[in-house]
């Protein structure tokens, strides 16, 4: 589908990350810690390599380490996605910062989403906490693993911002690919919607990949956190399906989440 590559224009991303900057300089300033996870922090893991997107259904074998002529860019991304300490912090950053600059709450009972508008986008803030726990195919998945496996990532001017070590946020995107896929490795709803929902996860992880993942530190720290049937599952959703959004060539390489770096 076309919007594969274009949800994720710089016409569109490019106020998000603007957006994102202005809450990174707010808790350096008040010295608040809060976790950046999602496609920001993929951004900005992979951005100073400055790879081109790969294009659906186009690609070409044996022109690089792993196969493809240009790897993969990280895409920026609609959501600003944070994991705070707790629920007093979240609260606070909600109360002195959405409120104070133009957010609002969406959604019909008891939402969660802030939405701010900017040049015609909406800029949609997810605020989470280390506690949360939730269910991906009969495996418990939570975000209390960044307190020991996160790293201050650079956001350029100046700026940076707690994230999840990279071989962390790639499990993490791992979840929400299979999270967002069902039994037959199709999307599990709104399938217009999750269709390049999902190519934006493999992208993500197939981005993080060709920056050098350590396979066997993966295994561990995959192993460690319970995440070790996700990571699996997402391994075969990547080989089995994406022959028709350009990532064949991903699919079957040697290299790609395995042992070696």
């Amino acid at each position: 589908m076309a919007t594969r590559i274009t949800d994720y224009a710089e016409s569109i991303t490019g106020q998000s990350r603007l957006e994102l900057l202005e809450i990174a300089r707010w808790l350096e300033n008040n010295k608040k810690t809060a976790y950046l996870v999602g496609g920001w922090a993929v951004y900005y893991f992979t951005a100073p390599r400055e790879r081109p997107s790969a294009k659906f259904g186009e690609f070409k074998m044996n022109q690089s380490r792993l196969g493809d002529p240009f790897g993969f860019r990280a895409l920026g991304s609609k959501d600003l996605d944070l994991v705070f300490p707790n629920k007093k912090e979240k609260e606070e950053f909600e109360q002195e910062y959405c409120r104070n600059n133009g957010y609002s709450k969406r959604g019909p009972i008891t939402p969660r989403e802030w939405v701010k508008r900017m040049e015609g986008t909406d800029i949609v803030f997810d605020p989470d906490v280390l506690s949360k726990t939730w269910k991906v195919r009969g495996v418990s998945v939570g975000w209390s693993h960044l307190t020991s496996h996160s790293v201050r990532l650079e956001l350029g001017v100046g700026t940076s911002i707690m994230a999840p070590s990279k071989e962390l946020l790639l499990l993490y995107k791992c979840v929400a690919l299979v999270e967002r896929t069902d039994a037959r490795r199709k999307p599990n709803a709104e399938i217009a919607r999750l269709d390049s929902k999902i190519w934006k996860d493999a992208n993500d992880i197939l981005a993080l990949n060709d920056t050098g993942i350590n396979g066997e530190t993966l295994a561990d720290l995959a192993e460690k956190t319970g995440l070790a049937r996700i990571l699996s599952h997402a391994k075969q959703i990547i080989s089995a399906d994406y022959e028709d959004y350009g990532f064949k060539q991903y699919a079957f390489a040697k290299n790609f989440l395995e042992l070696k770096p």
